[in-house]
Formats: C-alpha cells, structure tokens, sequence
C-alpha cells in the first residue's frame, strides 16, 4: 500500500469512529446539550439526560461521555465537555438540526 492510500485508509477509520460514536440515542442528547450550552459539566449533562430519559446510572453517563472523547467528538477542558473541533461542530450542528428542537 503507498503512503498516500495508508492515509486515506486512517482518515476513513477515524471517520467510521467518529460516526459510530453517534449512534446511541443517549450520545446524540449529550452532543445536543453541549452543542445549545457551548460547554457542559458532567452534572448539566445528567440534568438534560435525566429531563429526557428519567433517572440515569452515573456509570452509563460515564461510558457514554468516554466514547465520545475517546471517538474525537468531544473534548474535556478542566470540568466542562466541549465539541472537539470546528468541522465537527459543522457536522453535529446539521444533524442536531434535522432531529429538530425540544423544548423542556
């Protein structure tokens, strides 16, 4: 395989990872709470889930917010959760749209 093809290759595997981490329900509120806030603490994050989904296990939230960070949709500075990077931003912001407003 030529350098350029390997690069093509992890670009399309970071891709997959980043889009994979999108598909759970839970993931998609955590994305739109930081996406309507800028920034979320671990706690704004479980209020929004808890408004949506009822009481959450910390440990769920913990395995969800993980994912995403490992992924590269979020990023943690100090104790708020922020989205990762500008072309990521663009991206969420279109789907978020398309699952519409909420008002809660």
């Amino acid at each position: 395989m030529k350098i350029k093809e390997i690069s093509y290759v992890e670009g399309l595997e970071k891709a997959a990872k980043f889009f994979e981490a999108l598909g759970h329900p839970i993931r998609l509120a955590i994305i739109k709470c930081v996406l309507e806030s800028r920034e979320a603490s671990w706690s704004d994050i479980v209020k929004h889930l808890e408004l949506l989904f009822g009481r959450m296990n910390p440990n769920t939230v913990n395995f969800h917010l993980t994912k995403l960070v490992l992924d590269g949709v979020l990023e943690k500075r100090g104790n708020k959760y922020v989205i990762a990077e500008k072309v990521a931003r663009r991206i969420l912001a279109v789907i978020v749209e398309e699952l519409g407003s909420r008002d809660i």
